[in-house]
């Protein structure tokens, strides 16, 4: 696996106490390798880290699944019934692609549409008409003709290149969609790297944002 899809274990745990994740009384390494020996959590690769130093590495979506895993202990479920969740849930979303690349429905696909030439045109892809400097973006323009049953503003912090949403109405395939009302430079790209149902969804971004910056947030039905 390419180093730019792994996360260092000492990483992973940092990011995950950032997103909330106390760990409990317990030492979060034990916890982390006890996930992994009962396949709650994909194996680890042990490569050299800084300072030519072994250090053990986890796929980066291990983080997103690992605030899944707190989430459900904490709610009271057996780590037997959280592995039968996740293992739903991979089915479920290969099964979302798949209705994807079927679907005829193309009121979704016009609105998705909209929402793609929306987010080029705030990075700078595309220009729509004469514009050349970077507009706010009204949400009610964005909205128009789309079932939207979640919304918000939520503010990302000068130095992070993540946060999490809360919103109770999100899916494991909930269509998510997201337009920054400021400037995240120096990152280029953004993306939603997980959804935790009934909880809300982690955004990412590709590079820690110089500034803060808020954005606007829409869950949109299937």
């Amino acid at each position: 696996m390419k180093e730019e899809n792994l996360i260092s274990i000492d990483q992973l745990i940092k990011s995950a106490k950032k997103e909330g994740v106390g760990f409990g009384k317990s030492d979060p390494y034990n916890r982390l390798r006890y996930y992994t020996k009962i396949s709650l959590l994909p194996h680890m690769e042990r490569r050299l880290g800084k300072g030519g130093k072994l250090e053990a590495f986890y796929p980066k979506d291990a983080l997103p699944k690992l605030i899944k895993i707190e989430g459900l202990k904490e709610k009271g479920l057996s780590n037997e019934d959280i592995l039968k969740e996740l293992k739903k849930e991979e089915i479920s979303f290969k099964s979302y692609l798949a209705s994807k690349i079927n679907t005829k429905n193309l009121v979704i696909a016009a609105s998705s549409l909209f929402l793609l030439i929306i987010v080029l045109h705030q990075r700078g892809v595309i220009t729509l008409g004469k514009e050349n400097d970077q507009k706010l973006l009204n949400p009610d323009d964005v909205t128009k003709g789309l079932n939207v049953v979640d919304s918000g503003t939520n503010v990302l912090k000068g130095g992070k290149n993540k946060t999490f949403v809360r919103s109770t109405k999100v899916t494991e395939l909930s269509q998510i969609e997201v337009a920054f009302k400021d400037s995240y430079e120096p990152a280029q790209n953004f993306w939603i790297e997980t959804r935790i149902p009934q909880e809300g969804f982690i955004l990412s971004l590709d590079n820690q944002i110089s500034q803060e910056a808020s954005f606007s947030w829409w869950v949109l039905e299937n």
